[in-house]
């Protein structure tokens, strides 16, 4: 007979903190992407302060395009509320399925010059039980619920990362004329630095989470193309 969990029950205020919580969370893990495309930008193209500024600003408008466009859904008005995270009024389910029309909307314009993000970025779920340290045959009902939670917030915020890299490979492709063997080299190492950040994320290490995003913060700032920036 399997255990019954029992749920938490929050008050009002624990469930705001919680909710401020997880919107500080999403958008550090959303600024590492950001800051990771920028640096791989300047070391791999050669971007300078003008032309990596109108990526990041301009990578806005191609996504407020694509979801006005492509998205049956309509939940989501600007690129703000995508990189926000789903707000309390959206179903969860609803939210990263517009995530998905967005993505599945550039990742066919991406194909048409021959990049494919599910190959240079990543696929759909790309994190699975195998990427925990040790087993899951010998965790209790709790720890195992733990884990599925570290795993599905690190698979739906992977998703949500991948779409606004395609966001901003097209607007280097756009703008700049990148194909897709240039356009590779620029995402390998924004692919190899989000791995290595949910490698951490997922051995439930927030002190590691912290410093790698610290160490991102830095490189980013030691470009010196953009104001110094503290948050990570």
């Amino acid at each position: 007979m399997r255990a019954r969990i029992p749920e938490p029950v929050l008050s009002a205020a624990d469930e705001k903190r919680q909710e401020e919580a997880n919107e500080k969370s999403n958008r550090q893990f959303l600024n590492y992407a950001h800051r990771s495309l920028l640096i791989s930008a300047h070391e791999n193209l050669g971007f300078g302060g003008g032309r990596l500024r109108a990526l990041s600003y301009n990578s806005y408008d191609v996504g407020e395009g694509y979801i006005a466009d492509h998205t049956d859904k309509k939940l989501l008005t600007s690129v703000e509320d995508l990189l926000a995270g789903a707000e309390a009024e959206y179903a969860e389910t609803n939210f990263f399925e517009t995530v998905e029309d967005t993505y599945g909307a550039l990742r066919r314009d991406l194909l048409l010059f021959g990049f494919d993000p599910d190959v240079s970025i990543w696929g759909r779920r790309p994190f699975t039980e195998a990427d925990f340290a040790g087993t899951w045959r010998k965790v209790t009902a709790s720890q195992r619920r733990r884990r599925e939670a570290f795993l599905f917030y690190a698979n739906e915020m992977s998703q949500l990362c991948r779409t606004m890299l395609c966001m901003g490979a097209m607007e280097l492709h756009q703008t700049n004329g990148i194909g897709a063997e240039r356009m590779d080299r620029v995402m390998h190492p924004v692919r190899e630095s989000w791995f290595r950040l949910m490698r951490v994320y997922l051995a439930m290490d927030s002190a590691a989470v912290k410093r790698e995003q610290k160490a991102m913060l830095d490189r980013f700032n030691e470009m010196g193309c953009f104001g110094k920036e503290y948050a990570v």
